[in-house]
């Protein structure tokens, strides 16, 4: 993905109560779903979109949108059943107690508002519903086509470093051979990616 996802620790079976593994792995894995979204730079063809820092999609653009936002209210929810359930190793209790107080705070329209990551105010909950920040994310159950095989290719993502020609001759030159993974990007024919997920039933 973006590189952008959430990295919270979950279960620990050297460590945790048996008894918790399941409200552990729940609350974890709600919260490492999310990821935060680079701007859209480029629609290069029907299910080919460039975002921010290079990151290249590649999608069948019949399906519904491979990723759905996130509301500011889902996130305090997730947030708090996580801290509260991984406060004796994550968090201490005032740090809890200030998450209850940054949540809070938050107007009933911040909270019905698409969450972005960043937060000036509120530095444990660290998201706001102003559109301030890279917006969150998660990805949509209802993109993935149910009807293929497992097999079935139905999403991928590549990373375009998006150097300029001065720019691959100056790594030449550093370097002693080209930037391998932009050549690559290169000789792509981006119309026709999508056509390698796109199966005609």
């Amino acid at each position: 993905m973006h590189g952008t996802n959430f990295h919270l620790n979950g279960f620990d079976n050297t460590k945790d109560d048996p008894s918790l593994e399941g409200p552990m792995e729940k609350a974890s894995g709600e919260m490492n779903d999310l990821f935060q979204v680079y701007p859209l730079v480029e629609e290069i063809a029907p299910g080919v979109s460039l975002f921010g820092d290079g990151h290249l999609f590649v999608f069948n653009p019949d399906r519904p949108p491979f990723w759905i936002p996130v509301t500011l209210k889902e996130l305090p929810e997730m947030t708090l059943s996580y801290y509260t359930i991984f406060k004796s190793k994550e968090m201490g209790q005032i740090l809890l107690d200030e998450l209850k107080k940054e949540i809070s705070e938050l107007t009933e329209e911040e909270l019905n508002a698409p969450a972005s990551q960043g937060d000036e105010k509120h530095f444990v909950l660290n998201a706001n519903g102003q559109r301030q920040g890279l917006q969150i994310m998660r990805f949509n159950p209802e993109y993935w086509d149910r009807s293929l095989p497992p097999s079935a290719i139905q999403f991928m993502t590549l990373w375009d470093p998006q150097m300029k020609q001065a720019e691959m001759d100056e790594y030449i030159k550093n370097n002693g051979h080209p930037h391998y993974g932009q050549q690559i990007i290169n000789a792509l024919k981006m119309e026709t990616l999508a056509r390698l997920i796109i199966r005609k039933k």
